[in-house]
């Protein structure tokens, strides 16, 4: 009797072999331990040197070259202390897991979430879609590239598949998620110790649960303000309702901060309004019109038909002033001439 492993067994066990191949690719490419041997040779050196002034009695070399190599060797003890601390603090290149492990691994991660599967060096793993506190952020893919399982958060990319980013910014698709990089908080150390070795199993658990739990203190953008805007006048993040966007340019500004053209009422931010020179009204850029003599921005009543604003404009004359009236012209002409002055022999005497 012949015993047959079955279609989906042989796939999965095969899919467990490139996965396992390719955890133990980053140990077949990291180099092993670099020692000083520049600064070894450099000691050796100076060390002959030191035996052949000390056999020729060479007192003053003696002293300076014994100098040269103590600190020779002072520089090798820390090129030695250095890859000390990296030998002792690097996680291992190969991975803790076997073959089984990680074909086990992928059972348990095909059972948990809706897709596994592997995709250019990537272990690929969708998630459920995501709601926090009432904000539906929609289904993610986690992506680890396994060539790069020792670099922690670097080797996962967060990728968001119905995008509802905060209006803050489009790169942020969750609170702890900025183009594709996860911030897992708490959970950094864990994930990257669980990636180093291989377990991913707990390595995709550790990522999710990121995903489905909510931290203001180490968000991108707070769910508070994941429908705001933020002010380009002052800088406060308000509800979208409560903002606007300029009608120069575009920029959000606040309620309290937009300023509205008192002649096509167009809600503008401070940058883009002006002001009439002739009244100080505010306008729009379309609705502000350069006086034609001195250039200065007037409105449309400031205006004259030469578009000349009031400072600019000729003095209006007065017609009854400049021309005597026809009445008063005939009535100095009918009025007696006046004649000389009376002499005093002219007046009258009293008796």
């Amino acid at each position: 009797m012949s015993h047959s492993r079955s279609p989906t067994l042989k796939r999965r066990v095969a899919e467990a072999e490139r996965v396992f191949q390719l955890l133990c690719n980053r140990a077949r490419d990291e180099p092993g331990p670099q020692l000083p041997c520049d600064e070894w040779h450099e000691c050796e050196r100076l060390a002959r040197l030191l035996d052949r002034c000390r056999a020729r009695h060479w007192r003053a070399a003696e002293r300076i070259v014994r100098t040269r190599l103590a600190n020779a060797v002072g520089a090798l003890a820390g090129q030695l202390a250095f890859v000390r601390g990296d030998l002792l603090t690097q996680p291992p290149a190969s991975p803790c897991v076997t073959r089984g492990d990680v074909l086990a691994d992928l059972a348990a991660l095909a059972a948990e979430f809706s897709s596994v599967t592997l995709e250019a060096g990537e272990l690929v793993v969708g998630t459920e879609p995501i709601e926090l506190e009432n904000f539906w952020l929609g289904p993610f893919e986690l992506r680890f590239d396994l060539a790069r399982r020792t670099e922690g958060e670097g080797a996962l990319r967060v990728v968001a598949l119905e995008p509802s980013p905060a209006r803050l910014g489009d790169d942020v698709t969750h609170p702890h998620v900025s183009g594709e990089r996860l911030c897992a908080g708490d959970g950094r150390l864990p994930l990257a110790k669980a990636l180093a070795e291989g377990r991913l199993l707990d390595a995709v658990t550790i990522a999710a649960q990121v995903l489905r739990s909510y931290n203001p203190d180490s968000a991108y953008v707070a769910l508070d303000d994941w429908d705001g805007v933020s002010c380009s006048e002052c800088g406060e993040v308000v509800d979208g309702d409560a903002a606007t966007s300029c009608a120069a340019c575009n920029d959000d500004v606040c309620r309290e901060c937009a300023v509205t053209c008192e002649e096509c009422d167009d809600l503008l931010c401070s940058h883009c309004a002006t002001t009439c020179h002739g009244c100080s009204a505010v306008l729009c850029s379309h609705c502000a019109d350069a006086c034609a003599v001195c250039g200065q921005l007037t409105c449309e009543a400031c205006r004259d038909d030469d578009r000349r604003c009031p400072d600019c404009r000729a003095p209006e004359t007065n017609d009854d002033e400049e021309e005597p009236r026809d009445s008063d012209a005939d009535a100095l002409a009918a009025a007696p001439a006046a004649g000389p002055p009376a002499s005093a022999a002219d007046v009258p005497r009293g008796p």
